[in-house]
Parts: C-alpha cells; sequence; structure tokens
C-alpha cells in the first residue's frame, strides 16, 4: 500500500511541476529558458534575450553560436540551451533548442495484483524555436519567435504546444532602450484531461546605459512582465558594470513565488575579442540553487 500511495503522490507533483511551477498556467518550458545575464539587461543584445523578446536577434550584427547548462531544482536534473544566429540580407534568423531533464527515479506500483517497480524519467521537456528579426529604423527592431514544444511526464504521458512571440526594440535617443512584446500565443494538446493554457504574456523592459572613458559603461535595466491568465506581474531590475574584458551583473526578482526577494549575481570574461564565458548564481527560496554557465562565440 505505501508503494502504491508513492505513486499517486509521485503522479500528482508531476503534473504540478509540469503545469503549475510558480503560478495556475501551465506549460512551465515556457517559461523556463531564462537569458545568460539577469533578465532585464537582455536589452542589451544578449542572443538568449529572444527568449524574452524576439526582436534581440536583430541587434546582433554577427554570427554567434550560445550554450547555456543551467544546473537547478531537483538534485540529478538538468536544462541546457544552444542557440544559433545568422545575419541574412533581409534580417538576422536565429534559432535553438532548450531540453530539460529531471533525472531518473524508480516508480512502483501495482499490476494484476502484483507489486512492480519501473526506472523512468520523471520529466522530459524540448523546445526548439525559429526567430526573424529586423532592422527597421536606425532606432527600431522588430522579430517574432515561432516555438514548439513537447513535455514527457514519467514516460507515461504526453503533451505537445505551438506558440508564437512577437516583439519590438526602440532606442528613445542614444542611451534609452524600450523593450516590449507579446509572448506565448498558442495553443496545446491534451496532456491528461484537458488543454494546459500556455503562459501568455506582455512583457515591458526598458534600459539606460552610462558611459565612462577607458571601455567602462554602466547598464541599468527594469522589466514589467505581465502573466494575462493569472493577473500577475513579476517585477525585476539588473544592473552591470562593464570594463574592458571584463563584467560583473546583479540582478533583483521582486514577486517570483520560487526566488520571493531574493538577488542573483554573475560575471562574464571575454578571453579573446568575440569568446564569452558567463557564469550567473540565482539562490532560491525552494528546492536548490540555480547555477548557470555559459559559452558564447560571435563570428563574421
Amino acid at each position: 500500500m505505501k508503494r502504491v500511495l508513492f505513486l499517486i503522490i509521485t503522479i500528482f507533483i508531476l503534473k504540478l511541476n509540469l503545469f503549475c511551477n510558480i503560478g495556475e498556467v501551465g506549460w512551465w518550458i515556457f517559461r523556463r529558458p531564462q537569458p545568460v545575464k539577469p533578465k532585464p539587461l537582455a536589452i542589451y543584445g544578449d542572443l538568449s534575450g529572444v527568449f524574452n523578446n524576439p526582436a534581440v536577434c536583430s541587434t546582433i550584427d554577427k554570427k554567434e553560436v550560445l550554450f547555456i547548462s543551467d544546473l537547478s531544482g531537483f538534485v540529478g536534473d538538468s536544462f541546457y540551451s544552444v542557440l544559433y544566429n545568422h545575419p541574412v540580407s533581409f534580417g538576422d534568423i536565429s534559432f535553438g533548442i532548450v531540453y530539460y531533464d529531471s533525472g531518473k527515479e524508480t516508480l512502483y506500483y501495482m499490476e494484476d495484483d502484483e507489486e512492480k517497480e519501473r526506472t523512468v524519467s520523471l520529466q522530459k521537456d524540448i523546445m526548439g524555436f525559429v526567430c526573424y528579426g529586423k532592422k527597421i529604423k536606425d532606432d527600431m527592431f522588430l522579430g517574432a519567435n515561432l516555438k514548439f514544444a513537447n513535455s514527457d511526464i514519467a514516460e507515461l504521458r504526453s503533451a505537445n504546444a505551438v506558440a508564437l512571440d512577437f516583439g519590438l526594440i526602440y532606442l528613445l535617443k542614444e542611451k534609452i532602450k524600450i523593450s516590449f512584446a507579446l509572448n506565448n500565443i498558442g495553443t496545446s494538446t491534451k496532456f491528461l484531461e484537458e488543454k494546459e493554457d500556455l503562459p501568455l504574456s506582455l512583457y515591458l523592459a526598458g534600459g539606460y546605459s552610462f558611459v565612462f572613458p577607458k571601455n567602462q559603461n554602466l547598464n541599468l535595466a527594469v522589466e514589467f512582465p505581465y502573466i494575462l491568465e493569472e493577473n500577475r506581474f513579476i517585477f525585476a531590475l539588473g544592473l552591470e558594470y562593464v570594463i574592458k574584458m571584463f563584467s560583473i551583473n546583479f540582478g533583483y526578482k521582486f514577486s517570483d513565488v520560487e526566488t520571493e526577494g531574493s538577488a542573483q549575481f554573475g560575471f562574464c570574461i571575454s578571453f579573446i575579442k568575440n569568446l564569452n564565458l558567463s557564469y550567473t548564481f540565482v539562490p532560491a527560496k525552494y528546492l536548490s540553487s540555480n547555477h548557470k554557465l555559459s559559452f558564447s562565440w560571435k563570428f563574421n
């Protein structure tokens, strides 16, 4: 009886984790991918910023490969992203893949009045995307993102989803940037009894850059994501200080359940002109903290 109860509780937790992780609306894989730096700072040309606003890809004028390794949550889970940006004559095209695996676990269950066990991956999510961006004017950039996702729970149930993002970045004067996006417009197949809503959201961010002598600058940014179905804002701010080939950053998220009242810290080193290594640490209120390591290479 104890093992049967364990199975029931496990399935319940997995469903909760997939569709109700940090909020009421489902499809966690559409929320989980985050920029390398604190999210508000993605407005400053970080390719991983396409997760927030697809117009970011149109601000990158070089080919770029970006790999992100994100270790967080339960012990044994893994989260990886690979992105590529390619400038073309009619704009920029970015594409990538995001993969999450919560790790293996042994489930116990009853079948034909006999106790059995099975080792499975508790949760596997995968998302692919293709993004297009174009510089409309010197001060305006547009972008659109098409995303496909699949989520599998305990190798027992799975569902698919498709979503669109639309974004705009506007340069107000030389040092002020405004970012606006409408994310996760789409639909999904049924997982259990019914379809789960995608986390449709509005994204608004702004940034200001202070430029100092000797290749130094200070970037400030704030963001106001709004999840429509949950009627909830997640306000955050970011700060980055850059000096030549080294930068440090700080972010603070005010109203996210898991990281409520927590900060994140990180740094970036440019070993060669266009090779970058970044690390970010995000302490968590529940589960375990987040360690994010990324490597990027820009080339012509």
